[in-house]
């Protein structure tokens, strides 16, 4: 999912997605993220830990990589409520 500043103006790819990507940055829980996710889809797990090889603690370091699927409504029309600048 790429709401976030101008990733937003990509577009949601294919409008009639069932299956999506999200990165959330940050140690889990901080920004509650999994559980934003579950208000929009059926189906959403952690697949992966961000990390790097060089051991520098930024504001990605121990995001999640989630896998949703089942979104609850239309991913096209989702995708207009998703765009956010924080």
């Amino acid at each position: 999912m790429g709401g976030h500043n101008n990733d937003w103006w990509w577009g949601p790819g294919n409008p009639r997605a069932t299956t999506v990507l999200a990165v959330a940055p940050g140690p889990l829980d901080v920004t509650n993220y999994g559980a934003y996710l579950r208000g929009l889809f059926h189906s959403v797990r952690v697949v992966a830990t961000l990390r790097n090889h060089a051991g520098l603690k930024n504001q990605e370091a121990g995001g999640r990589l989630y896998l949703c699927t089942r979104p609850d409504r239309p991913w096209g029309r989702m995708w207009a409520q998703l765009r956010h600048y924080d």
